[in-house]
């Protein structure tokens, strides 16, 4: 089966540079410094009705395998639960603006917390609602 090649036009380079253009505009310097930092993975952005804003960049298998490790240690040598310390681990590794920690994750409002990890795991491909087709 020949290879899939997805090539980036012009037209989506613009409408990338126009859309940093105007975060940057209105959150500051640093989103730009934090994109240029990661331009070479997938970056996404969500805009909270609150305005805030989060980047956010999507799990590799070997990163999502790592994470399982850890939340499994940290459950049985803390006694929490897994699925809550892995949920924690993917909002904070894995959202790059703004650089979160733990402190910000416990004062976040609990939906904002379930939709950044909801919004990091459909970047990764979970969850996903296309429609499986027979062939």
């Amino acid at each position: 089966m020949a290879e899939k090649e997805v090539k980036t036009t012009n037209e989506d380079e613009k409408r990338t540079e126009e859309l940093l253009k105007e975060l940057v505009d209105y959150y500051g310097e640093e989103v730009k410094e934090v994109y240029m930092k990661h331009k070479d993975e997938d970056i996404y952005v969500y805009i909270f009705n609150d305005d805030s804003l989060y980047l956010f960049t999507p799990i590799k298998n070997s990163e999502y395998r790592e994470i399982q490790r850890k939340a499994y240690e940290t459950s049985v040598t803390e006694g929490l639960s897994k699925e809550e310390v892995e949920k924690t681990l993917i909002v904070k590794g894995f959202t790059i603006y703004p650089e979160l920690q733990m402190g910000d994750l416990d004062d976040m409002p609990a939906g904002k917390f379930e939709t950044l990890y909801d919004l990091i795991m459909k970047a990764s491909h979970f969850n996903t609602q296309n429609p499986v087709l027979a062939l």
